[in-house]
């Protein structure tokens, strides 16, 4: 060993001695778990630990440097070494011998130290070997250089030794001599000879690392907090309670290490940020308390001095362990349980449960249960006290309730249970929250008798169950399905009884969530515990628990996703996964497919991949298990009657699976035709991987656990294979890969991928095939649409996947363009050959771009050939080729990689402008002429490009992409290929010269290039590189990366000429990937990488040399920071940086420099989102995402202090001037008014000196100036005001700023009023509330003049004042709830009721008071025009009024109508929130109601004439007004009803608003549609009292027009304006449910068509509005249709209703085909010319389907003589330009071209009106000559270029003709062709 440690110190040499070293360390760690080599071990210790010695010694030259003036970068540079990880290791393995062999070195290093005579069998240490270890322990702990975990293991090693000493006295003594001297005063009582030795040893060496160490101002260190974790685990407890001798005689007592680790332990884990430092906090924290829980259950000694002893030791503990002590250690938890590590969470658990033994055996040992009681009363009352939306609570209720037992929380808060699962309203809480539930039901039924436990059950569960699965709220019930329902199954499988039982219950029956609550919890238990009945076909015709078939199928077609996937998953789930489906379920299956595929949520559509995986999986195992019986009958020797009727019934059912699974497989690939919608073609694609995953393609796949040997199958283990992968379904999937989605195209790869790889495809067998097919791919790859490029280039990737890496197969690259390439290309290898061909295109295609890039850009844009070449060496083989083709690799990925700089070069220049989104370049940048770069194309097809911007755009575009796809091919050479190591090795693809280079490349780019789109293309390379670089074992490699970062940030340290543009473009990225690829979790280029970029943000800049077009180096570290903050997977790691980056991010707002302070705004949210988190929209009523006062301030301790300085600084300034504030004051305000108040529905508050100093500013901003500061101040009051003050707070702003002589002051204290009384007056004790109320609210009410003009001039301090009444006497919220009142006390209850009740008397006499005053102001100042803030003012006083008129009716006057009043007031926002709140009121308000107000009611009849004059000068106010019509004249509260005369005089006012008075303004149009169709519904039911058929018919007509005209806007309103269509049609309830005239059908029909169009919306609420209008109003249904059902309902009921009328056949025709018919020709031709354009408008319908509404609408159309006629045209046409396609191309091209997804369409749609044209008899002989002429010259090669699907309605039309012309039938004729057809059926 020695001899490799001293070897020669050259690079080489080094890699192999640290490797040697690492593997003598690995093998003693590795032999010492058996137990033999242990022994060995055992036997050679001293040796090994010698051995060790010469390791450390090794290491200290390599790795221990002198540290006096040690940089950063060399710390990094050593961490990062194989030196570090040699000492890990080495530390690691010595932790293990230490503790292996503790008894033996214990024995004899306490004999060496105590002077102790002592003669070992083995001896295993000596003086020499203990100090030389203690000495390399003791540095490697103090080390700089060391990383934590090296710190950690060796703190551990240090104090083993230093406890080896027997006497716990000199133990002590050392420890502190050593490690703490300033503890000791220098007396010198329990000193050992040896170790005083040891000690001048170490003072020249260790010692001096331990005093640097010391010296440190800030000792917040990860060093110091190991010590104290390895003190507190590693000594005895004797030595850590030997008394500390202080100088400070006064603390003499209970001084001991004991009390040092504790002081030191609660400081770290109150101050500590870094996530590693707080986690060694809390583990030192509980193994501290699991030590004095040790102290406690010791047995006292039995003499007098060990019972002294003991005495003594506990006396000490118990005061350690005080109650103060632990409500500390309460405190921590509280504060850290929630933090966003995950780890530090669990500490803080172990540290619950620890705490929650220690109070136990305490109180155990002192007899005495007073201990135990508080403190557990005390948890439960802090727990219980917290928001019932803060995780805390639950996550520590789940293990505080198993110590004490559900009664002790039940006699606190009896209604725990239901108030937890109301929370599950929430997504982010479901899971915490039903894991406390199932906890606590499992703990309540434990040893319960099966009555015991129903009673619980139906106690506490049942009814909150029950109301939870048939809420409103959908969360809710989704979770409590999933979650909840599912753990309380599993503790009691009968809760589900019970809880079916509760649901068909009177309570829950008539429900409308009932059907989806039942199915819901039948679907759960039968994935919980299974359903016996499920599968059995019971006589009564119920099925799966009690439902019938009818019920299921009626729920396939019912609106309500969840009742839909429910029901499907009923039938595919199974706990017995081999029992065989039924018949039953097989039918249902089928029937759900059809209509559901077309489902746009998500969600669903992945339900349903999951249950047809599920039900597939058990359909297979269902066939093997009938075929292994089958096999068995067979083996036996006499095979009875009944065995053979056993074998004949599973043969009967493996048939029937076998028919259904062709049929299945059938329907999915009809379902990928080339214009499927992407959640059809997703489906179906996702079906066929599911069933070629079940059933395989050649072999089955077995299921888990199924043992072929001991089953009877031997050769055929599977009856039947199915034909997944014929020549047809091949075609059908290259065919999908048209549907342009990413995720459909994937799942056509994983298809392709799973055939046999030593097979070509079916139809795909011959080499001119498949170089037929890439002609076709070369071509689209050239296309610069990315939508075909993508297509072409998996198309691509499979072909050569298969054909080339697996066949290798020769093939040739031919192309049909102007590029030509030799085909004979060197090389011995097919692959390299193909590669070289793909090269040489690429070289084509780079001559052209250099000559002209703009035409390369539209013609020839390179980035296809580039992405194909990717593709083609992802899927290569390096370690198949590698052996034979070595140097032929390397030549070949030279030149791809010359190739990649040539092609860069040329779009460099625009990628890296200075404005690269155009739309023109900057000439002086780019150093050319704009014509040279984007010169125009000359030829007569370009002649449309006259715009240079244009053209420029498309280059852009072409420019990103090539260096986005170059980029994927360079990360693919850098991170496959293998690399050289070094010298000597000769097995590698690329050099390490060509590493650097490509590397060089990347950070180039990612320096350089401004254009956004390229630099995200070329990041994840990057980030590939890194990763591999950082993991590699090479230390040449793993070293490249953090150089790089050093580069980097050296390049933004030292120049002021970086100018870049966007957020400093790829500099973060560059720096980014690197940090991102680091994957250990010691990780040390981030903290480097952080610390330094704060260090440059925090430079200052010289202001007078200062150019703003150029960034400074600030800019760029601070984007970086930026981006460094957002990124989510550095989250845990850079927690601990949070409070220097919000520092210097706040002090970035004072930057002269305008760039600095923007980018300290950007980075402001980005802070402010880590420190609180993001508030979602789903949560916005709950405070679960937010953090209290005190976590924050237990989290981010400098960043308080930091924030309180500031607030005193501003607050001084504007004591100054009150228009002046900081300009960070806002960011402040904003992140303090984000915390919660301590006080949230708890009572915890911790200590905050710093707190009155920062009330004392937040108040002292009422007097700002500045609305915005003086609002957000008030905000940020709120948790910073403690509830038990809140009074007194209010008191003193009313004394100190209630004044007229600051306006300012007494604006600010009312906003600071209403915001502290907001929050905290509802969650306050009633005594509180009472003292508000004769204190507070009595000091209010004494200053009513306020509100009065004559007192106080100013109008927006009068409105606050108003608005502060509004709060808190016109809303009693606050009065009627409290978290303080106590259930379990009837004396405090009752006492609560009295405060109560006279809280509501005081505010009844403030309340009439206050309303006069407000209504006398409203209604008597009428000057409100002439002052500023008036409308304010005025607007408050309505609030208040319209309060009064809904909840306080006893205040108005009976004879006077305020409502009519208010509506005539001439300003707009008075009549605008009145009409507001009466139409919430009408909505809301129900005849049963609680909340009906009679009073008001008829009030608004009173008013009802007024409003429908439709007279208002405000058109907001006028389409309020028209809004409210149909509630006033169609409400069961009101009962009114208008004049048949009025309603003609109010239709004939909505006619002239819409087509006259008001055409610019949505708002009114949109209600006036709307109404329009109400009140001519409302005229029509009576149009018998009017007798004007005329004038109804006009009215009818008229409406139509208008429906007509907006229905056709393509404008940005065209959405609100189809919902207002919509709702107007769903008014028309009695028209469209009733019979009407003639005239009128005309137009009922065309409402029809238009409700088939918004069947089919891109809008989900418009179609979930018209399948209502469908449902409930046309087909009279009692529920609501899924879009697909009434889709095909509403196409029935037309047909019933209008197949008479010959107008219904001419819209339908007209229907039928989408394009010209025309000009097919040129349709499909123009479909084939290459494509020029980069940019083009994708077709707006993307939920529509077109083939869907061919195949309803061909259902019910009827051909005429003229239809024939034109029908066998067009046909001729299609035939002839087809057969033109395919001359000029190929038939391989011609399949392409009619899988085109509008051409396919086309085709269909006339091929299927043929089919039914020559099925009709109005077609003569004639026409079937005609078709026949043309068909029986197509050839099979012909046909066979058509798509499946196209192919059925061909030889469908041949049969009919043969059948019609001739008496052979078309069956003789299909054995000509390859393809086996099944019979057609529709999608739908």
């Amino acid at each position: 060993m020695n001899k490799v440690c001293h070897s020669e110190n050259n690079n080489n040499v080094e890699n192999k001695i640290d490797d040697k070293i690492n593997y003598i360390i690995q093998t003693v760690y590795k032999i010492n778990e058996f137990e033999v080599g242990s022994k060995i071990i055992t036997h050679n210790l001293k040796s090994i630990f010698k051995l060790f010695i010469s390791i450390f010694e090794y290491l200290q030259q390599h790795l221990f440097i002198d540290e006096t003036n040690i940089t950063s970068e060399k710390i990094l540079v050593l961490q990062l070494s194989k030196s570090m990880t040699i000492l890990e290791n080495t530390l690691k393995t010595l932790v293990i011998l230490y503790t292996r062999n503790q008894k033996l070195i214990k024995k004899e290093a306490d004999s060496i130290l105590s002077n102790i005579e002592y003669i070992p069998e083995i001896s295993v240490i000596d003086k020499d070997i203990y100090q030389q270890l203690l000495k390399y322990m003791l540095i490697a702990a103090y080390s700089k250089i060391s990383i934590n975990n090296c710190k950690y293991l060796s703190t551990m090693c240090s104090i083993i030794f230093l406890d080896y000493i027997s006497d716990p006295q000199c133990s002590s003594y050392y420890i502190l001599k050593l490690l703490y001297p300033k503890l000791l005063t220098g007396t010198e009582e329990n000193t050992l000879e040896a170790m005083e030795e040891i000690y001048k040893y170490l003072d020249s060496n260790a010692l001096a690392y331990i005093r640097a160490n010391n010296e440190i101002k800030n000792n917040l260190n990860f060093t110091n907090i190991s010590m104290i974790r390895a003190l507190i685990s590693n000594s005895r407890i004797e030595t850590l309670l030997v008394p500390i001798v202080s100088k400070n005689t006064e603390n003499n007592q209970n001084h001991t290490l004991f009390s040092y680790c504790l002081d030191e332990t609660n400081y770290y884990c109150e101050n500590s940020v870094e996530a590693s430092m707080k986690i060694v906090a809390f583990e030192s924290m509980k193994k501290w308390i699991e030590k004095a829980s040790e102290c406690y259950s010791r047995k006292q000694g039995s003499n007098s001095d060990q019972k002294e002893s003991s005495s003594i030791i506990y006396q000490q503990i118990d005061n350690y362990t005080s109650k103060d002590i632990c409500n500390k250690f309460i405190q921590f938890i509280l504060n850290n349980w929630s933090d966003p590590v995950d780890t530090i969470q669990q500490k803080v658990e172990a540290i619950l449960e620890v705490l929650l033994n220690l109070i136990l055996v305490k109180s155990q040992y002192k007899s005495s249960p007073e201990f135990y009681n508080d403190m557990i009363h005390d948890i439960y009352d802090k727990l219980l006290k917290l928001d019932y939306y803060n995780k805390t609570r639950y996550g520590l209720l789940s293990i505080v309730v198993p110590f004490t037992g559900v009664d002790q929380c039940l006699s606190i808060q009896p209604d725990i249970v239901t108030l937890s699962i109301n929370v599950l309203r929430m997504d982010t809480m479901a899971r915490i929250v039903t894991n406390f539930i199932g906890v606590f039901y499992g703990l309540q039924i434990k040893e319960k008798t099966d009555d015991e436990t129903k009673e619980i059950f139906d106690k506490y569960y049942a009814k909150p169950l029950c109301d939870s699965l048939t809420s409103s709220n959908q969360l809710l019930r989704k979770n409590v399905n999933i979650y909840l329902l599912t753990i309380l199954l599993k503790n009691n499988k009968n809760v589900f009884n019970q809880t079916i039982d509760k649901l068909k219950s009177d309570s829950y029956n008539k429900h409308e969530n009932y059907l989806s609550a039942i199915l819901a919890t039948i679907k759960t238990a039968s994935h919980v515990i299974g359903n016996k009945n499920k599968s059995t076909e019971i006589e009564d015709g119920k099925l799966f628990g009690g439902i019938d078939k009818e019920l299921l199928l009626q729920c396939f077609d019912m609106n309500s996703l969840n009742i839909r996937i429910d029901a499907f998953g009923l039938i595919c789930e199974n706990a017995k996964e081999f029992e065989f489906p039924t018949t039953t379920e097989l039918e249902l299956f089928r029937e759900f497919l059809p209509l559901n595929m077309h489902c746009a949520i998500p969600e669903f559509r992945q339900k349903i991949e999951s249950y047809a995986n599920k039900f597939l999986s058990r359909l297979r195992n269902g066939i093997l298990t009938a075929w292994k019986d089958i096999k068995k009958i067979e083996k036996k020797k006499r095979i009875t009657d009944d065995l053979t009727k056993k074998k004949e019934k599973l043969m009967v059912q493996i048939n029937h699976a076998e028919q259904w699974l062709n049929e299945l497989l059938e329907f999915c690939i009809q379902s990928i035709y080339p214009d499927a919608s992407y959640q059809r073609g997703s489906i179906g694609l996702h079906l066929i991987e599911i069933l070629i995953n079940v059933f395989g393609i050649t072999e089955i796949s077995l299921p888990s656990g199924f043992d072929i040997r001991k089953s009877a199958l031997t050769k055929e283990i599977f009856p039947f294979k199915l034909p997944i992968i014929t020549e047809r379904n091949v075609f059908a999937l290259i065919s999908a890969i048209n549907i342009p989605y990413d995720t459909t195209r994937q799942s056509i790869l994983n298809i392709f991928s799973k055939t046999e790889a030593d097979k070509p495809l079916p139809g795909i067998e011959t080499v001119e095939k498949v170089e037929e097919l890439l002609t076709y791919v070369l071509s689209k790859l050239n296309s610069p649409r990315a939508q075909d490029n993508d297509g072409a280039v998996l198309l691509g990737k499979i072909l050569t996947k298969k054909y080339i890496n697996q066949l290798n197969w020769d093939v040739k690259l031919i192309s049909k363009d102007e590029i030509n390439i030799d085909q004979n290309v060197e090389g011995e290898a097919v692959f390299i050959r193909f590669i070289r061909r793909i090269i040489s295109m690429i070289d084509e295609q780079i001559k052209i771009a250099k000559n002209n890039l703009l035409y390369a850009a539209k013609r020839y844009p390179m980035f296809g050939l580039f992405n194909f070449l990717n593709d083609f060496l992802i899927s290569l083989d390096y370690d198949k080729y590698k052996k034979d083709h070595l140097e032929e690799l390397r030549k070949v990925h030279k030149e791809i990689y010359e190739r990649i700089i040539n092609a860069n070069e040329i779009v460099l220049d625009i990628i890296q402008n200075s404005s690269p989104e155009g739309p023109m370049p900057d000439v002086s940048d780019i150093g050319v002429a704009i014509d040279e770069i984007v010169n125009e194309f000359d030829e007569s097809e370009d002649a449309d490009a006259t715009s240079k911007g244009k053209n420029f755009n498309v280059t852009l575009n072409c420019c990103w992409r090539v260096i986005k796809s170059t980029s994927q091919v360079l990360s693919t050479l850098l991170t496959k290929a293998p690399i050289q190591k070094n010298d000597d090795d000769k097995d590698y693809i690329l050099s390490y010269d060509q590493l650097i280079e490509g590397s060089n490349l990347y950070r180039n780019y990612l320096s350089t290039i401004r254009h956004y789109g390229a630099i995200i293309a070329i990041y994840p390379g990057y980030i590939q590189l890194c990763k591999k670089l950082l993991n590699s074992s090479q230390e040449v490699f793993s070293s490249l990366p953090q150089k790089w970062l050093e580069d980097s940030l050296n390049t933004i340290k030292n120049s002021n000429k970086i100018s870049i543009t966007r957020r400093s473009a790829g500099m973060p990225f560059l720096i980014l990937a690197i940090l991102l690829s680091e994957q250990t979790s010691n990780k040390v280029l981030l903290p480097h990488a952080l610390s330094n970029l704060i260090e440059i943000s925090r430079q200052p800049f010289d202001t007078e040399t200062y150019n703003e077009k150029c960034d400074l180096p600030q800019v760029h570290a601070m984007n970086i920071l930026r981006s460094i903050f957002r990124e989510s997977k550095l989250g845990e790691d850079i927690s601990a940086y949070v409070t220097d980056t919000m520092i210097l991010t706040l002090e970035g707002f004072k930057s002269p420099a305008w760039s600095i302070r923007n980018c300290a705004m950007m980075m402001f949210t980005t802070i402010l989102h880590r420190i609180i988190g993001s508030k979602k929209t789903r949560d916005d009523f709950s405070s679960v995402n937010f953090i209290t006062r005190s976590i924050f301030v237990s989290r981010y301790h400098n960043l308080y202090l930091y924030l309180s300085k500031l607030l005193n600084e501003a607050s001084a300034l504007m004591e100054k001037d009150s228009s002046h504030v900081q300009q960070e004051l806002f960011a402040v305000l904003v992140l303090l008014s984000r915390l919660q108040p301590n006080t949230k529905k708890s009572e915890i508050e911790t200590d905050d000196k710093d707190l009155t100093s920062i009330i004392k500013s937040l108040r002292s901003f009422a007097k700002c100036s500045i609305y915005q500061v003086r609002e957000a101040a008030a905000r940020s009051l709120v948790p910073m005001v403690s509830n038990n003050n809140i009074n007194q707070f209010c008191i003193d702003l009313i004394n100190d700023y209630w004044v007229l002589s600051n306006q300012n002051g007494l604006h600010g204290s009312i906003i600071q009023m209403k915001y502290l009384l907001k929050s905290h007056l509802i969650i306050g004790s009633y005594q509180m509330k009472k003292e508000f109320v004769d204190n507070v609210l009595f000091m209010i009410m004494e200053r009513i003049n306020l509100m009065s003009k004559d007192y106080n001039k100013c109008e927006l301090t009068r409105a606050e004042y108003i608005n502060l009444l509004n709060e808190f006497l016109f809303n009693e919220d606050w009065i009627n709830e409290s978290i303080s009142s106590s259930k379990e006390n009837p004396k405090e209850q009752e006492n609560d009721e009295e405060i109560k009740n006279y809280i509501h008397s005081k505010c009844a006499y403030y309340r009439k008071l206050a309303f006069e005053k407000i209504k006398d102001l409203l209604f008597n100042e009428y000057e409100y025009a002439q002052i500023m803030g008036t409308w304010y003012l005025r607007e408050h006083c309505t609030k208040v009024i319209m309060k009064v008129i809904l909840s306080y009716q006893e205040l108005i006057d009976p004879s006077e109508n305020l409502i009519k009043k208010l509506i005539k007031d001439p300003q707009f926002e008075v009549r605008q929130y009145t009409l507001q709140t009466l139409i919430k009121y009408l909505n809301e308000v129900t005849t049963k109601s609680d909340q009906r107000n009679e009073k008001l009611e008829e009030s608004l009849k009173d008013i009802i004439e007024e409003i429908i004059k439709l007279e208002d000068d405000k058109h907001e106010c006028l389409s309020l007004k028209i809004k409210i019509i149909p509630q006033l004249l169609d409400n069961s509260l009101l009962s009114y009803e208008l004049s048949p005369q009025k309603l003609c005089e109010l239709l004939n006012k909505l006619k002239e608003i819409v087509n006259v008075t008001y055409k610019k303004h949505l708002s009114v149009i949109i209600e006036s549609i709307i109404v329009y169709g109400f009140v001519l519904n409302k005229i029509y039911k009576i149009k018998d009292q009017i007798n004007d058929e005329a004038y109804i018919f006009d009215m009818m007509k008229s409406w139509f027009n208008i429906i007509n005209k907006y229905n056709n806007d393509n404008s940005t309103e065209s959405g609100a304006l189809s919902y207002s269509i919509c709702s107007s049609i769903a008014h028309m309830e009695f028209l469209l449910s009733h019979d009407v005239p003639e005239l009128l059908n005309e137009y009922i029909m065309k409402i029809y068509f238009i409700l088939i169009d918004y069947l089919q919306n891109d809008e989900s609420n418009i179609r979930d509005s018209v399948t209502r209008i469908v449902s409930k109003t046309i087909l009279q249904q009692n529920y609501i249709l899924s879009e697909s059902k009434a889709l095909v309902c509403l196409y029935e009921k037309m047909d019933e209703t209008f197949k008479n009328r010959n107008d219904y056949q001419a819209n339908m025709k007209k229907s039928l085909f989408y394009f010209d018919v025309d000009s097919i020709d040129q349709f499909i031709l123009n479909k084939i010319k290459p494509i020029k354009k980069s940019f083009f408008l994708e077709r707006p319908d993307i939920y529509k389907e077109n083939l869907i509404n061919v195949q309803n609408i061909i259902r019910y159309i009827n051909p005429t003589v003229d239809d024939i006629q034109r029908i066998v045209l067009l046909f001729k046409k299609l035939d002839s330009t087809l057969h033109n396609v395919q001359s000029e191309y190929s038939n391989s091209q011609l399949y392409q071209v009619i899988s085109d997804r509008d051409i396919f369409v086309m085709i269909y749609s006339i091929l299927i009106w043929l089919e039914k044209c020559l099925q009709s008899n109005e077609c003569n002989n004639e026409t079937f000559s005609e078709i026949n002429e043309i068909i029986s010259n197509w050839e099979k090669e012909y046909i066979e270029s058509f798509h499946s699907l196209l192919i059925e309605i061909i030889m469908s039309i041949k049969s009919i003709v043969y059948k019609k012309l001739t008496t052979v039938s078309i069956i003789n004729n299909e054995n000509n062709f390859k393809f086996n057809y099944v019979n057609r059926f529709f999608l739908n």
